[in-house]
């Protein structure tokens, strides 16, 4: 989820970057990381071949995290290194590197500029079938820290390989979102391109390499529903009978959420068939796997009872988190309460569901059972270094910030088991 992306991004910046300036894109800050020893060559032709003031980026989107890709890319069984840059002192544009490594050195065999200010998208697939792996780089033309809207079509798809010392794209396309994969599970990989502008369309195109014309082709398109705001969260997931499908969540007017799931069927992309209501949201929720099962959900969330007046800003929304089938069935899987300003969430048990109601204080919150109006839920929160007197109360848990405690005699270990700390995601 977005707001649990964030809390992530923050968590890998503070561990990732030094001297960090919050005006800049953590990715612009990276430094070279900590190798083995074994790798110490590496890291000293790395070093060598950057220019002063020049500093590794990641990529936004991608199978990984790393900043230094071991991958054979020219067929001979030999992982090459692969690393990219961005030189703040100089054009500021993004530059790949490749080393192939000969005895106990590295040797730099290609030094270019890709173009563009941030890496977005990368992925290593054999896009051309080959037999070696190409390079599916996503480029976007807006510089970290500066504000783009959503409709903006910054970023450009190339899809490179490599001959000898060169890198040859034979393949460009601008685009707004996209997904390497195998969508339509032929064995060979396609692309899931994205574009939109506001107001005016939004398109799913699935490409693939034809061999009888020898290059990228569409081999299936579908319109969207072009009114929302922009496409936030494009990912391939899969339904709850195991089809794979494209789940795209995007904002609609002034701060709702909108979720389209399109699968690959009978050689063509369709829209998954479920009713408006069900994907129309109050607030934008990212999709995705919440509870573990390899299976998509997809949120949303209401008012509990007594707060159906109350303006959306105020209101305690309780999400909910529901698998859909390819013919459009839900079945509702989890519903939870989150606090995003004091880190945690609360799992509801399913014998809850739609059957409580929130009770908000300053540094408290209970959960109220209905019809009945019991207290089924309570916790307190302090900073850690304003911890008062706990008498009658027991620790639940403690964050980085804030110690949470209970006064309620229910078992502790199922206030553990309905009580998370937003962190816990991504330990």
């Amino acid at each position: 989820m977005r707001r649990l992306m964030i809390y992530m991004m923050a968590m890998m910046s503070a561990i990732l970057i030094t001297g960090c300036d919050l005006g800049k894109s953590p990715t612009s800050l990276i430094q070279i990381p900590k190798l083995s020893k074994n790798k110490q060559f590496l890291t000293e032709a790395i070093k060598k071949a950057m220019p002063a003031g020049a500093v590794l980026v990641t990529p936004i989107k991608s199978s990984t995290k790393e900043t230094i890709h071991m991958v054979d890319i020219d067929g001979d069984h030999v992982d090459e290194a692969i690393v990219f840059y961005r030189n703040e002192e100089f054009d500021r544009e993004i530059y790949i590197l490749i080393f192939k490594k000969k005895n106990n050195s590295w040797v730099k065999t290609i030094h270019e500029q890709v173009g563009g200010y941030q890496l977005h998208t990368l992925y290593f697939k054999d896009m051309n079938q080959d037999g070696r792996k190409d390079i599916a780089l996503g480029i976007d033309s807006t510089y970290p820290g500066t504000e783009t809207l959503p409709e903006n079509m910054t970023k450009e798809l190339h899809i490179f390989t490599m001959k000898g010392h060169t890198l040859n794209s034979f393949f460009t396309m601008q685009y707004t979102d996209v997904v390497v994969d195998d969508f339509n599970e032929d064995k060979v990989p396609d692309i899931s391109l994205i574009t939109f502008t506001k107001s005016k369309n939004a398109n799913i195109q699935l490409l693939q390499w034809q061999p009888l014309h020898k290059k990228m082709e569409i081999i299936s398109k579908l319109k969207l529903h072009e009114y929302v705001n922009g496409i936030e969260n494009v990912f391939i997931g899969q339904l709850s009978d195991h089809h794979k499908a494209l789940f795209l969540d995007s904002g609609l007017g002034a701060h709702s959420g909108w979720t389209d799931i399109v699968e690959f069927s009978n050689q063509k992309l369709k829209r998954v068939k479920i009713k408006e209501r069900q994907l129309l949201k109050a607030y934008y929720l990212d999709s995705g796997d919440v509870n573990d099962d390899k299976i998509t959900e997809v949120g949303n969330m209401y008012q509990p009872h007594g707060w159906e007046g109350a303006p959306y800003s105020d209101t305690p929304w309780i999400e909910t988190y529901t698998q859909y089938n390819s013919e459009g069935i839900g079945k509702k899987v989890e519903e939870r309460y989150i606090d995003v300003t004091h880190g945690f969430y609360l799992v509801i048990p399913k014998k809850w569901w739609m059957n409580v109601t929130i009770e908000k204080g300053k540094n408290s919150l209970k959960m109220i059972g209905l019809p009945k109006k019991n207290i089924v839920f309570d916790i307190k929160w302090y900073p850690n270094h304003e911890l008062p007197n706990l008498t009658n109360s027991r620790v639940i848990t403690k964050s980085g910030k804030f110690t949470f405690i209970t006064q309620s005699q229910a078992k502790m270990s199922d206030y553990q088991a309905y009580f998370h700390l937003l962190g816990e995601d991504f330990e």
